[in-house]
């Protein structure tokens, strides 16, 4: 009697509670599972043993993480920015720039979206772009498919040409519009390309001072009226606007260069340079590296020494 008492409670403390199907044999089990089509509930040890493991769909695939949510905007306004892929320049002459145009245009008519405004810098573009009958996702999709198929074709190259997807901010108040508007069309100005907003040719600043079809101002100049267009951007406000990162790092075009060099030293030509002080083409340097102008640009187009120009 003794030894029976003490047989149930070893039994008790060492083995592990579990049904009455689980402390059958193994071939009650396997007749269980062949009656039956189910698989019979084991042991915590039996459950974990390789025969019974099941491959992880995710074996061998590399985790990513999900793309950021886009913040979508009541008005269905946006300030859109493309960039090239590691500072690609996109646009090298204006056959690129008229061709982007094009596509925008004829894409337009497919999508219904209202372009607000416009500005192509030679290696990335800002829109202010309003949502039609198709989300932007499409939208961009479209323009840049096409625009990347003729531009490797032109440029003999291939592979992506922007830099991932778009990058997008809501507009959804008049004030932040008008700010937009304006830091879109003052691009040029700041990169110093050139001096005023009307002089740079591919922006839609021009477009607000005729009847454009292309570009939808109705908005804007509700707001903005036609005779103070031109003195509104020439203020500046607080506002954060989207841009592209390392400012340093920007890749200019020879041209665009040399239309930097002549308003940066305030001449006629970039050949004009030259006939400059010493002194005054060295004061120079430090603002045409700040606005882009790589070391081989400056010594090709001014005629100082890569030494001179690293010096300063």
């Amino acid at each position: 009697m003794f030894f029976f008492y003490r047989a149930t409670q070893m039994n008790k403390r060492n083995r592990p509670l579990c049904s009455s199907l689980t402390r059958n044999s193994f071939d009650d089990k396997m007749n269980y599972h062949n009656n039956t089509g189910n698989r019979p509930p084991c042991s915590y040890l039996e459950r974990n043993t390789e025969e019974h493991k099941e491959p992880s769909p995710l074996l061998g695939k590399e985790l990513k993480m999900p793309r950021r949510k886009r913040i979508k905007g009541e008005s269905g306004i946006y300030h859109v920015m493309l960039r090239g892929i590691n500072q690609q320049t996109i646009f090298y002459d204006d056959e690129d720039c008229d061709k982007f145009l094009e596509i925008v245009c004829r894409c337009r008519a497919i999508s219904e979206f209202k372009l607000h405004a416009y500005c192509l810098m030679s290696n990335h573009i800002h829109l202010l772009i309003e949502e039609g009958k198709e989300p932007l996702d499409l939208v961009f999709k479209r323009i840049g498919s096409r625009y990347v198929y003729w531009y490797n074709l032109k440029h003999k190259r291939t592979g992506h040409l922007f830099h991932d997807r778009f990058r997008s901010i809501p507009v959804d108040t008049d004030e932040y519009y008008l700010s937009v508007l304006r830091y879109i069309h003052n691009n040029p100005v700041k990169a110093g390309m050139v001096e005023k907003c009307s002089d740079y040719k591919y922006s839609s600043y021009n477009e607000y001072n005729k009847d454009s079809s292309f570009v939808y101002r109705k908005f804007a100049l509700e707001l903005l009226s036609a005779d103070r267009f031109e003195e509104f951007h020439n203020v500046d406000d607080s506002y954060l606007h989207l841009d592209i990162e390392e400012k340093l790092k920007l890749r200019v075009t020879d041209e665009e260069a040399k239309r930097i060099i002549i308003n940066t030293a305030g001449l006629k030509s970039v050949e004009d340079y030259k006939e400059l002080s010493r002194a005054e083409q060295i004061e120079h340097i430090a603002q045409l590296k700040e606005r882009g102008l790589s070391i081989r640009q400056i010594s090709e187009l001014t005629g100082l020494s890569i030494g001179t120009i690293r010096k300063h």
